[in-house]
């Protein structure tokens, strides 16, 4: 067979991997004729994947090149079982023999977390991270150190402050729409300052700063 030139792009799918779970990954690539630069017009592709104890895939995709292209999504016909952060090598064969260049080295479910992947003990930093469903959090959240701070022993929350003393402790400018103390509008109470109805604030207490 004349000599191949394969270009491939690996990608993990949105759906999560987690610890020998069924995983999704797009496997695409071009193939041409690395004296000739000639498209392989059609070809079978089989796709082998193993870890350190053995081969965990192996299929083979009749005539999944067409036109000198393939595009797969590996875990859709025949099951893929990967486990999160675990090494594994990739390797491509052309009509079941010829291999095509050298493995390529991917870890399983990188940048996606299973609950049992994680110590508690631990620290992690993650960037542009999606929740599409509840998220649970049981203990303080920081977010840019006092941007936005939850106190989870004392359920109090605090904007500016890492230490807030109230329900909503507010350190910083303020600005809203309306205000309203045990469902009245602010503005209903004030006018321009002064008091315009009748009513007792001596049981409440609105702490902020510089209120616009």
């Amino acid at each position: 067979m004349d000599k191949l030139k394969l270009l491939v792009l690996l990608v993990l799918l949105s759906s999560a991997v987690f610890a020998q779970q069924p995983t999704l990954m797009g496997l695409q690539g071009k193939l041409t004729n690395s004296t000739t630069g000639a498209k392989i017009q059609s070809a079978d592709l089989r796709v082998n994947i193993n870890d350190s104890s053995g081969i965990v895939f192996n299929q083979n995709y009749s005539n999944a090149i067409s036109n000198g292209i393939f595009e797969l999504t590996l875990g859709s016909t025949y099951q893929l079982n990967l486990s999160y952060n675990e090494k594994y090598n990739l390797t491509l064969f052309v009509n079941n023999d010829s291999q095509l260049g050298e493995p390529y080295a991917f870890r399983g479910g990188q940048g996606q977390v299973g609950a049992g992947d994680i110590a508690t003990t631990e620290s992690f930093v993650f960037s542009n991270v999606s929740v599409t469903g509840n998220l649970s959090i049981s203990s303080n959240l920081s977010v840019d150190t006092n941007v936005f701070f939850v106190d989870s022993l004392n359920d109090m929350v605090g904007v500016g402050t890492t230490s807030p003393a109230y329900k909503l402790d507010v350190i910083g400018d303020v600005n809203a729409s309306n205000y309203y103390i045990n469902g009245s509008s602010i503005f209903d109470i004030l006018d321009n300052g002064t008091i315009n109805r009748s009513i007792d604030l001596a049981d409440y207490y609105l702490k902020a700063e510089n209120v616009s």
